[in-house]
């Protein structure tokens, strides 16, 4: 089953090209996938900030489509990624712990 899960936090990118969240969320996601879902992890992209972002998903098979905060357009486009991709997973999650 493919499931979008949209973030409600933001992940962190650092200089070294890592992104990052918290370490929860992460393990949550690691759970899902383990019990066999395709997922997709979907949030807003800042500069690393290192508060409480503590999960690289660089380092996991999570696929992340991030949504940019840089510039009107970049938002614009960022969000209609994710409409589309809303209409080729089974389940929308809405990550609200």
């Amino acid at each position: 089953m493919k499931v979008l899960i949209v973030g409600n936090g933001s992940i962190d990118n650092d200089s070294s090209g890592g992104s990052w969240i918290n370490r929860h969320t992460g393990n949550f996601l690691l759970k899902l996938k383990d019990r066999g879902f395709k997922l997709t992890f979907c949030d807003f992209e800042v500069n690393r900030s290192g508060f409480l972002h503590d999960f690289d998903l660089c380092s996991g098979p999570i696929p992340v489509l991030p949504v940019s905060t840089k510039g009107y357009f970049r938002k614009i486009l960022g969000i209609l990624s994710v409409f589309r991709k809303v209409h080729h997973v089974d389940i929308v999650y809405i990550f609200f712990p």
